[in-house]
């Protein structure tokens, strides 16, 4: 519950006065493949905007993860496990494509770490498969 309340503190900015706070983002997108200027620009854009907040988001610090998801549905699948369950993200951004993000549905259904998708906003995800997480 701490890790949820630094996260949504640090994503809206408002900062904690907590000593040792960490959130773990994943950044989940396509660094692979014709499409892969799409993922690296998002990332480059991500890590130059943590770099000019000092490596925190909301004045904690962050730690970055990153997964190629290769634009293929199954690889997005095996990357948004090992963030969820090996690294233990707090949060998942990047979802470029919608295929990519569609195929997460489950995953996503399955877990209360929020997923931020910067680029794909499909309209069932925003109707009857919505998600609070998401």
């Amino acid at each position: 519950m701490f890790k949820k309340a630094v996260l949504c503190t640090a994503i809206l900015g408002a900062g904690l006065g907590v000593a040792h706070a960490e959130v773990k983002v994943g950044f989940l997108g396509t660094l692979s493949g014709p499409s892969a200027a799409n993922g690296r620009d998002q990332l480059d854009g991500f890590r130059l905007a943590l770099e000019q907040l000092g490596g925190k988001l909301g004045g904690v610090d962050a730690q970055l993860v990153v997964e190629d998801d290769q634009m293929k549905p199954d690889a997005a699948l095996t990357g948004a496990t090992r963030l969820l369950e090996r690294e233990k993200v707090d949060v998942v951004v990047g979802l470029t494509f919608t295929h990519v993000l569609m195929a997460l549905q489950a995953k996503i259904a399955a877990t209360d770490v929020p997923f931020i998708g910067t680029i794909s906003g499909p309209s069932p995800t925003a109707g009857a498969q919505c998600k609070p997480n998401l």
